[in-house]
């Protein structure tokens, strides 16, 4: 269970890590960099809200069962 836990930690990480080389790939590129940073902020914080509500409500669920 351990060793489960800790590559799921890794691979955690690991994604975070692409995903910010990504965002910074992603504006470089861009013709429209305020553009590009201001679309990819929305959708940070729509995620994290999304992530944050999901939790919150999984929270619950477990509680009841």
């Amino acid at each position: 269970m351990i060793r489960f836990a800790r590559s799921v930690y890794t691979i955690a990480w690991a994604l975070a890590v692409a995903s910010l080389l990504l965002a910074l790939l992603a504006i470089w590129l861009s013709g429209a960099r305020r553009s590009t940073a201001q679309q990819l902020g929305i959708g940070l914080a729509v995620g994290g809200l999304t992530i944050a509500a999901l939790y919150a409500f999984g929270g619950d669920v477990a509680a009841r069962l």
